[in-house]
């Protein structure tokens, strides 16, 4: 019995560590630009391991991309609100700005893979979250007042957060900007929030 736990952790420790080198190389690389010798040799372990684990290259790739926009829905979980009596339009988005920029700020992999996938004919994810969280946050931000259409709220949100980490080597490092500095994340969910909110806090009053 002792000797069938070990195999399941030994197992469990060699799939993990072979979805972290992957997720690695295909942030860096692309889809096209990693291949499975790489993976196993960045994980430490043969090259037959991964396809062992995973069966092919594609189904690894798919298993690092549920496993990354898997974490963008954990991020946002406490940033929902259910059921809060006419919640002023700062009460719904700052908590979502603010969960959506700091996970973005600490995870670059999920950075990376989304604009990855983003400029693919044929997108293998396309949703930033899985779609039962992309309704959880459209349901949240319906609450706003003001709100006709909670998808294009919801673009504005993404797209404002999101364009500081996907240009960090090209706009800001020409600006000489540091996206991740603990002064400009602090400075950008204010900024985002303000041009969210401004307009209809005003219509709130």
């Amino acid at each position: 019995m002792l000797v069938d736990v070990e195999r399941r952790r030994d197992a469990a420790a060699t799939r993990e560590a072979i979805l972290q080198a992957a997720e690695q190389l295909f942030a860096e690389h692309g889809y096209e630009g990693t291949t499975m010798e790489r993976i196993a040799r960045r994980a430490g372990y043969a090259r037959a391991t991964p396809a062992y684990f995973f069966g092919s290259k594609e189904k690894l790739y798919r298993a690092v991309l549920d496993r990354v926009v898997s974490r963008a829905a954990e991020a946002l979980a406490a940033a929902y609100r259910d059921g809060d009596a006419a919640p002023t339009p700062r009460e719904v988005i700052e908590p979502l700005v603010t969960a959506f920029v700091d996970f973005l700020a600490h995870d670059s992999a999920y950075v990376r893979l989304i604009q990855r996938e983003g400029l693919r004919d044929r997108p293998i994810v396309g949703h930033l979250v899985p779609i039962d969280a992309t309704r959880r946050t459209l349901s949240t931000l319906a609450a706003v007042h003001g709100t006709a259409d909670a998808s294009r709220l919801l673009v504005e949100l993404v797209a404002l957060c999101w364009f500081p980490f996907a240009q960090a080597h090209t706009l800001l490092g020409a600006l000489d900007i540091d996206p991740h500095s603990a002064e400009f994340l602090d400075s950008h969910k204010r900024r985002v929030v303000a041009l969210l909110t401004r307009d209809r806090m005003d219509g709130a009053r």
